[in-house]
């Protein structure tokens, strides 16, 4: 037992080194060195061990407790980042509700198995961004002309451009609008200028480069559980990808920022950025704002509705002039992610 002890031990002080570096990655440009841009895709695991650890020296060694506290304490930051222990809440009153929604381009994402909405699949999604989602303004990526029809009915005002998969779909006025060129149609930013009562908000859509490692990620986790074998081959393609998409973001988010940053009025941006919580795109972006789940949220907030677990990678991030009034990730797949929703007030 002395021996399993001092093995696990060791094992703790691995555990913690590995959860240090991934606390560095929101402030490590993964141009420099995309490795810990990586660990931060499995912080939610870090910290569970971290916790195991913790319960186990209180049981076995209580002097040994220290090092993964410690290790938490260090990155508390993160933790509400991660997952929120409140319970889910509501609220009657607010100004205004905020969506962010991956269309997957009117594709589900069952099992690898590609299928396009017929009829009776359209009229459920319209009935569901109707009826379940309900919200004042709707920030989609990926959507395409089938998608941005069943949508448009239900709002008065839109910004769909047609060369662009992210669009702003709202129930308020938008006096102006416009974009950031990616370079590329399904990863964009679009933005809209939208009165709310008396007050003008600068809001929006975005959609970070895509890593395209869905189906190897799907293939390969089906292999583990039929086969209990990693593909190398596979899984060598996946990093290789990672590796290439996570600068890609790095540059996106910074384009995006320093719109942000000019802007005229108050800003809400909501949408998918590929990458968790813990990265420095997210860092980027959020800098000085409210991460709505970290505010209201509830639970792990996963987001992805692939294979990959744990995932929260849609985001709805604001400027302290607004109040959060509550959060909530919609689980309801017509999509490879799940929409989520943030209640807003404006300052009385």
């Amino acid at each position: 037992m002395k021996l399993i002890r001092k093995i696990l031990f060791y094992l703790n002080i691995i555990l913690v080194a590995t959860t240090l570096l991934a606390f560095l990655s929101p402030y490590i440009n993964p141009d420099s060195f995309w490795g810990l841009s990586f660990l931060g895709l499995v912080i939610p695991l870090l910290l569970l061990f971290n916790v195991m650890f913790i319960l186990f020296w209180i049981v076995n060694n209580w002097k040994r407790v220290w090092l993964s506290v410690l290790c938490l304490f260090i990155g508390s930051n993160y933790i509400p980042l991660t997952v929120s222990f409140s319970a889910p809440k509501d609220v009657a009153e607010y100004d205004f509700s905020i969506g962010s929604y991956n269309l997957h381009n009117g594709y589900g994402n069952f099992n690898r198995g590609i299928f396009k909405y017929e009829e009776a699949e359209s009229a459920k999604f319209a009935a569901f961004i109707k009826k379940d989602l309900n919200v004042d303004i709707l920030c989609a990526q990926e959507s395409n002309n089938h998608t941005k029809s069943l949508i448009t009915g239900h709002y008065d005002y839109t910004h769909v451009p047609d060369h662009k998969g992210t669009a702003i779909f709202s129930k308020f006025p938008i006096v102006n609008n416009g974009h950031i060129d990616f370079g590329t149609k399904t990863n964009s930013c679009v933005w809209a200028d939208i009165l709310i009562q008396t007050d003008t908000v600068r809001v929006y859509s975005l959609h970070l480069q895509s890593n395209d490692i869905s189906i190897e990620a799907d293939i390969v986790a089906e292999e583990v559980e039929k086969n209990r074998k990693l593909n190398p081959v596979k899984v060598r393609s996946i990093l290789s990808k990672y590796k290439k998409f996570v600068g890609i973001r790095a540059l996106q988010a910074q384009k995006v920022r320093k719109h942000m940053d000019q802007s005229p009025y108050p800003v809400l941006l909501a949408g998918d950025f590929n990458d968790p919580p813990v990265s420095y795109s997210h860092r980027v972006l959020s800098r000085g704002f409210q991460d709505a789940f970290a505010m209201a949220g509830s639970g792990l907030g996963h987001t992805y509705a692939g294979r990959i677990p744990m995932l929260r990678i849609d985001n709805i991030i604001v400027q302290d002039f607004f109040r959060i009034d509550a959060y909530r990730t919609v689980y309801k797949k017509f999509s490879d992610h799940y929409p989520v929703i943030c209640k807003i007030s404006l300052p009385e």
